[in-house]
């Protein structure tokens, strides 16, 4: 800032100009802090969405790791696993699907109706409906 001899006038001066300015200085104040939280808010939806897509993409892989085979054989797994470049590495078997209660999503569930032999609606429990 510049050094002048009449500091105080034009303090003054500019202290009148902003109180005279009242109502545009305050729709600029609102204006910056409303550009403010809306890139706020811009980068933290975004953030969120990416990482629920990856999330959804590890769901669906099966884990977290870096890549993933399925439907190898042992021979396969043998020779991945001895590859100097893979550092860990896990195997993952399935073992098959739960029909009892407990075990199933359908045990909350309403009895399903299906025709018999003689084309009737029957209505079978949850715990022997099987897919």
């Amino acid at each position: 800032m510049r050094h002048v001899a009449n500091r105080a006038c034009i303090r003054r001066l500019s202290f009148r100009a902003f109180r005279a300015n009242g109502t545009r200085n305050l729709i600029a104040i609102l204006a910056i802090l409303l550009t403010t939280v809306l890139f706020t808010s811009l980068f933290t939806i975004a953030m969120s969405i990416n990482n629920s897509f990856e999330q959804s993409n590890f769901r669906q892989i099966g884990g977290f790791s870096h890549g993933g085979f399925k439907y190898l054989t042992e021979e396969q797994y043998n020779e991945l696993k001895e590859d100097p470049l893979i550092k860990e590495y896990g195997l993952r078997r399935f073992l098959g699907m739960p029909f009892t209660v407990p075990l199933t999503w359908t045990a909350n569930r309403p009895p399903r109706r299906s025709p018999d032999a003689a084309g009737r609606n029957t209505t079978k429990p949850s715990s022997q409906i099987t897919f």
